[in-house]
């Protein structure tokens, strides 16, 4: 077994639970849908996570989120996985973003979190 090979089993033996953090993610239960591609992203997500075996929560980001206690409990909470938007605001939302990275940094169990943006030209 290559070392690839065997890195990736261990991530994929350790990685349970995840959630990811958009604001523009597809909720399961909106019906009405913007066309964003976060929206084809989540599912695309929730299908590759489950086939894999692992839990996977999508939450739709609304302002104020990063400072709710039990949102956070929520985000990481029996969590081994995040997958955090940068840009929680569609161009902006970095300080939120930077908030709840520092309560995942916090949380004890949460091994494995992720950072992306769509945004191609980062500052």
């Amino acid at each position: 077994m290559t070392y690839f090979d065997r890195a990736k089993k261990i991530l994929k033996d350790a990685i349970k639970s995840a959630i990811y953090i958009d604001e523009k993610a597809r909720s399961f239960y909106q019906s009405e849908l913007s066309g964003a591609m976060e929206e084809g992203l989540s599912v695309n997500l929730y299908d590759n996570f489950k086939k894999s075996g692992i839990s996977l929560d999508i939450h739709k980001y609304n302002v104020g989120d990063e400072r709710n206690n039990d949102m956070l409990c929520f985000f990481t909470d029996k969590r081994d996985l995040v997958i955090l938007d940068w840009k929680l605001k569609d161009n902006s939302g970095e300080e939120e973003a930077l908030i709840i990275l520092s309560k995942i940094v916090q949380a004890e169990h949460l091994h494995f979190c992720t950072i992306y943006t769509s945004e191609e030209q980062l500052d």
